[in-house]
């Protein structure tokens, strides 16, 4: 199995969606991945791989 020539890595919410679109239509020669500190909101991405970071919540943000 070869490497992949592209890698996207999708940070937040809107670039998680973004990343999923990506890897739903990919065959497989662009890695995938979303990044994001929601682990209930990555883990309904269902098409790239799924990196949770940090705390969940973020006193004052938002």
């Amino acid at each position: 199995m070869s490497e992949s020539a592209f890698v996207v890595i999708g940070l937040g919410g809107a670039g998680g969606k973004i990343a999923n679109s990506v890897a739903e239509q990919n065959d497989g020669q662009i890695r995938v991945y979303a990044i994001d500190t929601d682990f209930s909101a990555i883990s309904r991405l269902g098409r790239c791989q799924q990196k949770r970071i940090g705390a969940t919540r973020f006193d004052g943000a938002g």
